[in-house]
């Protein structure tokens, strides 16, 4: 039934986000349907979408779809500056699985992940935080960094 007042085409969506998030939204809602995964597997693979939506960006597909895209790419706005005694690296433990290890002056934790052949996503197999411990090293990384904002990358996720 297009053209309802709760249709989601008849409606500005970036209000009502801005509305709903800070508590101004009357009772209504946002339709976020959960699709990120469809378009990430579609263009892993190489299929392109379906012919109504070729050509199409993904902000582009949400709007024809009448709904509103959950826009996870904002989260990397936000670059956090970790201390220099911190040490990243990275282990192959074979079959598509990496270890990655944070090293700190308070101990060490690590997590494993696998990368399939259908996503260019990892599967996490094995969480960084187990013990006691590693929630204790896990807390002083975030304890010890700052966070810095990214206005290009904020302008860039923006602009679409």
């Amino acid at each position: 039934m297009a053209n309802r007042p709760t249709d989601h085409k008849n409606l500005d969506l970036d209000r009502l986000n801005r509305d709903v998030a800070f508590g101004r939204s009357d009772g209504s809602i946002i339709w976020q349907p959960r699709i990120q995964c469809w378009f990430t597997d579609k263009e892993f693979a190489g299929i392109p979408y379906p012919d109504r939506y070729r050509g199409m960006t993904r902000s582009q597909v949400y709007r024809d779809l009448g709904c509103s895209n959950r826009v996870y790419l904002y989260n990397q706005c936000y670059r956090k500056i970790e201390p220099k005694t911190v040490i990243r690296r990275e282990a192959e433990l074979g079959g598509g699985r990496i270890k990655r290890i944070v090293e700190t002056p308070v101990g060490s934790i690590h997590a494993i992940f696998k990368k399939t052949p259908n996503s260019p996503l990892e599967i996490r197999e094995e969480y960084w935080v187990k013990t006691p411990e590693e929630m204790r090293v896990a807390t002083w990384v975030l304890d010890e960094s700052s966070w810095e904002w990214d206005q290009d990358k904020f302008d860039e996720v923006h602009r679409d």
